[in-house]
């Protein structure tokens, strides 16, 4: 079997990326960096993101979070 070669023809966000550990184990992707390689492994463009501490313990310690993933070229969407 051969592997798929995808190429999008349109930018390609991922609206629905959460980072930062949860309370049931680590994040697959521990910095931004790491994100960011992963996202350009799969052809995305840009993602939406949010902290799971803003989900599961509170908004603004989450928001805080969160501005440490930001990242220069904002890719990373907070």
């Amino acid at each position: 079997m051969t592997s798929l070669n995808f190429s999008p023809r349109v930018p390609v966000i991922d609206a629905n990326v959460c980072v930062g550990n949860h309370h049931t184990g680590p994040s697959p992707c521990q910095s931004p960096a790491q994100l960011l390689d992963e996202m350009d492994f799969h052809g995305v463009g840009g993602a939406v993101i949010y902290h799971a501490q803003g989900e599961q313990i509170s908004p603004t310690d989450g928001n805080e979070y969160l501005e440490d993933w930001l990242d220069e070229d904002g890719r990373l969407i907070p």
